[in-house]
């Protein structure tokens, strides 16, 4: 029976450990163009564009997520940017709690396969607001789009970026990868479950035969 146990324990711990390593990573490297207009008592004073690039780090986690409507991705890091304008470094899919506490800020839907970046309000000490917004990324066009509203007294701000995203195939790759590695594995659930109803079989004739002494 101990022999049984330890057997049980080494295939779920390798079973476990081989999912935890395999979380892996993927770089897009996003180029375009952001329009940015000023304006002072609603009144435009300013209209230029901008060359935009971003690189974001795709953090994809083993098996498909945490739910069926999840494309697997889990985090995203913006790696560079030419215009933070006060968003995340960090994105996640589960609220983090660590300080303050704050809801999850990505989501990843798998029926569109589009990554979106959400940024809450943020107000500056000196006095400058940052509105809510949300950016996305579609994995089926490679088209990275956003904006950001800023507010400063009588003025206001609005940026708009529209940028194509390289390594999108290499993601996608890595997502179908995925669920293959995931459907490998059906043979080791299927020998837990069946050591498991052996161990508990066991156990019961056991103790039956403990209380017939």
């Amino acid at each position: 029976m101990k022999k049984i146990l330890f057997i049980f324990c080494v295939l779920f711990l390798s079973f476990k450990t081989h999912a935890e390593d395999k979380n892996i990573t993927s770089t897009l490297s996003c180029e375009g163009q952001i329009v940015i207009k000023s304006y002072e008592n609603y009144q435009l004073y300013q209209n230029k564009k901008e060359v935009f690039f971003e690189d974001l780090e795709i953090n994809i986690m083993d098996f498909e997520g945490f739910d069926k409507k999840n494309l697997g991705i889990y985090a995203v890091k913006v790696l560079e940017s030419s215009h933070w304008l006060q968003r995340e470094g960090w994105y996640w899919y589960f609220d983090k709690s660590y300080g303050d506490k704050k809801k999850a800020n990505l989501r990843a839907s798998q029926d569109s396969m589009v990554i979106s970046l959400i940024n809450e309000s943020v107000l500056n000490d000196d006095g400058f607001k940052f509105n809510s917004h949300t950016s996305r990324l579609s994995l089926k066009s490679g088209i990275y789009t956003g904006n950001v509203k800023a507010e400063f007294n009588d003025f206001h701000s609005e940026m708009n970026w529209r940028a194509k995203c390289l390594g999108i195939p290499a993601v996608l790759e890595l997502l179908n990868t995925n669920k293959k590695n995931y459907l490998d594995y059906w043979w080791a659930v299927i020998l837990i479950i069946a050591i498991t109803f052996f161990i508990f079989t066991q156990s019961g004739k056991r103790l039956k035969q403990i209380r017939r002494k």
